[in-house]
């Protein structure tokens, strides 16, 4: 008998916290939630990691496109993350006719981490949610068969649930169909910062993320969805920090080649030049992220004209 409220409690706490977050548009809550209700169907999926989601503007593309794109980018830098991501937007949304890829130079990089792991914790029993996260060190198999346990590592988020489930609260809207241009200046150093460059000099190629970039252009050729991988812009000091780069773009160009799809790639672009443009040799602030959203439309109306 001691079990069994011990058993509701936790029943209970899971569905009243995990309920109340899937309600919440606090945060990455509100694209993931907008993803998992349907109530995306774009005509364009921008899709890849934070150099998507601060870099391209749905609303410029769909203005010169006359198209309804949306912006799946998010703060993981690893492919793998962003192929479940889209899996999921496929799971509850309509197939998009364009999806454009973003790529950078740690996008095969092998790595257990997450970024912003809470972000997941409503989905967990979500299949492309429990692939994506299930290899993180962050985790454990008790996470994602015992109901409540992976959220008392995250008792603020808990306590939003449970907050968001009795009261809902409207939170600032601070980004526009997923994208979020910044109003920042320069504040970083070449190449001195090493947490900019995630400190190696040789990036680790995983072969699994190989493997799964391989994986999403055939399944999206089967799907009939036109891929543009594209590499946006990234400031040119910065790009001699990891030797192993130019294996990374030759991955990039034998793929693209494999299933023929385009590959722009603006590394070398005159925005690259641009240090005004940029926050940080990664990142793109908000002129950065609109001048080449207008460049990148005008290219991909040419590949669909």
């Amino acid at each position: 008998m001691f079990f069994l409220p011990l058993a509701l409690l936790f029943l209970g706490g899971e569905y009243i916290i995990t309920q109340g977050l899937q309600k919440s548009n606090y945060n990455f809550y509100k694209e993931w939630n907008e993803i998992t209700k349907g109530k995306v169907n774009a005509d364009v999926i921008i899709n890849g990691s934070s150099r998507a989601w601060v870099h391209v503007s749905p609303k410029i593309l769909d203005s010169v496109l006359k198209v309804n794109a949306y912006n799946l980018g998010f703060n993981d830098l690893e492919f793998r993350a962003q192929y479940h991501k889209f899996q999921e937007y496929l799971m509850y949304n309509a197939p998009p006719k364009i999806v454009v890829q973003t790529l950078d130079v740690f996008s095969l990089k092998s790595r257990d981490y997450l970024f912003d792991p809470a972000q997941y914790l409503p989905f967990f029993t979500h299949p492309s949610v429990r692939k994506c996260t299930q290899h993180s060190s962050l985790f454990s198999k008790v996470d994602f068969y015992l109901p409540l346990i992976r959220y008392f590592k995250y008792r603020s988020i808990a306590k939003l649930g449970v907050k968001e489930f009795f009261s809902p609260s409207t939170h600032p809207n601070t980004r526009y169909k997923g994208y979020k241009g910044l109003d920042r200046t320069w504040t970083t150093k070449v190449p001195q910062d090493t947490n900019m460059f995630h400190q190696e000099k040789v990036i680790p190629i995983a072969k699994y993320n190989i493997q799964l970039l391989d994986r999403f252009l055939k399944e999206c050729q089967q799907q009939k969805i036109k891929v543009v991988l594209v590499y946006p812009p990234e400031f040119i000091d910065g790009q001699s920090h990891h030797i192993n780069r130019r294996e990374v773009m030759k991955i990039y160009q034998s793929l693209a080649k494999k299933y023929k799809v385009k590959l722009l790639d603006y590394s070398q672009d005159e925005i690259s030049h641009q240090k005004q443009l940029f926050y940080n040799v990664q990142h793109l602030n908000r002129k950065g992220a609109e001048t080449f959203s207008k460049k990148l439309a005008l290219d991909i109306q040419k590949l669909i004209n």
